[in-house]
């Protein structure tokens, strides 16, 4: 149909106050000169986002934006509170580091 938009993502003004009530909420918005915006409602993230928007291919910010949702949604901290240690935590995390847990020794084989 001509001039239907995709019910994908729900296209937002970031700044709606009725959809930002609680941070990380990832809303998608279209800016000025039909580039996508996204924002998580904190300003210091938001504008980390337009910042990349602005200077980076729209499946990058798209990308960033739900890496920063699952970042802060599994860290539960303000973003200026946020310390070196909880990106290397949730990294491990990521990664499925099994810390102080016992893994079975690799046995080589060898011919002969």
């Amino acid at each position: 149909m001509a001039g239907s938009t995709p019910s994908i993502m729900r296209v937002t003004p970031a700044w709606d106050a009725r959809v930002m009530d609680h941070f990380p909420n990832l809303v998608r918005s279209a800016g000025s000169g039909g580039t996508v915006r996204f924002a998580l409602g904190h300003p210091l993230v938001d504008s980390y986002l337009a910042f990349v928007a602005d200077r980076c291919r729209p499946n990058t910010a798209r990308a960033v934006a739900h890496e920063l949702k699952a970042f802060f949604t599994v860290v539960d901290r303000d973003p200026v509170e946020v310390s070196t240690a909880d990106v290397f935590d949730f990294l491990a995390h990521q990664r499925g580091d099994r810390k102080g847990q016992l893994t079975a020794p690799v046995m080589l084989r060898t011919s002969g």
